[in-house]
């Protein structure tokens, strides 16, 4: 019988801490661990410099806004899906009370310097630093910047209504080789 009350003891106690562990390990827990050495002028990678690093971009077209035959240009409005992986902010779930995502402020992260080649805007680059971004505990970020673009565009109308055009919209890093 003594046994058994001093094993339910110890059940008890063992719960006890193991719930306090959880209780410790919050989402600002897990901000502060990702960003408490995290430097966002390094490009986030594993292996050697000499890999490959991906982002992938997504163009989502909202509308047409201008279409100037005369200066031979297409401005449109819409928003990038931009994505890639950074291996310096991945984690445990089930370690942080099961979080799977954060938001974080784009000036925090590493971010790609993407700009739109052929514009005719200002050349800067597309992702705003005052935005957001979603963190997966994967390592993967998501952030959807949108905007206008204007790009040039070899436009035909020769056999208007029935033109077909085709406008390249070539996004690229400014600083960055292209591998």
């Amino acid at each position: 019988m003594r046994f058994g009350v001093y094993f339910f003891y110890l059940l008890v106690v063992w719960a006890l801490d193991n719930l306090g562990d959880n209780d410790t390990h919050t989402e600002y827990d897990l901000h502060k661990r990702l960003f408490q050495q995290y430097n966002s002028n390094l490009i986030p990678r594993r292996m050697t410099s000499s890999d490959p690093f991906h982002v992938g971009i997504e163009l989502y077209l909202m509308s047409i806004d201008e279409i100037n035959e005369l200066r031979q240009t297409i401005a449109i409005t819409a928003f990038l899906e931009i994505e890639w992986t950074d291996s310096l902010l991945i984690w445990e779930p089930l370690e942080y009370s099961n979080v799977t995502s954060i938001n974080a402020k784009v000036k925090d992260i590493w971010t790609p310097d993407i700009v739109l080649r052929r514009t005719l805007d200002k050349q800067s680059d597309i992702i705003d630093a005052d935005g957001h971004a979603v963190i997966y505990s994967d390592g993967r970020i998501i952030m959807w910047p949108y905007g206008r673009f204007t790009v040039s565009c070899k436009i035909l109308i020769g056999q208007f209504p029935f033109d077909e055009q085709t406008c390249l919209f070539d996004f690229m890093s400014w600083t960055n080789p292209s591998s």
